[in-house]
């Protein structure tokens, strides 16, 4: 049954298995159907020793699944319809 009104909800994924190389895609642009903006929410996260543990599979918890940032790539602008991207790496 629809509601036919927005709801607030929450996007959950579990891994299975951990990859060596661990690639995050972070949404930084909200969408509408006439524009693109960019979001100024400011995004924090731990340069070394990210622990994704908590968020396995139930019976997968105890594999360690700790990374450290090697790279990012950022878009300088102010919109979404205009910009550039520069990638950071250590």
């Amino acid at each position: 049954e629809k509601c036919k009104k927005p709801r607030k909800s929450k996007k959950s994924l579990s891994l299975q298995t951990w990859p060596r190389v661990l690639v995050l895609h972070v949404k930084r642009f909200s969408y509408t159907e006439t524009r693109r903006e960019k979001l100024d929410t400011l995004v924090t996260f731990p340069t070394e020793g990210l622990d994704l543990s908590p968020f396995a599979s139930e019976d997968r918890r105890s594999v360690p699944a700790v990374y450290d940032l090697f790279a990012t790539t950022d878009h300088l602008g102010a919109s979404g319809a205009a910009g550039h991207y520069v990638a950071h790496r250590k």
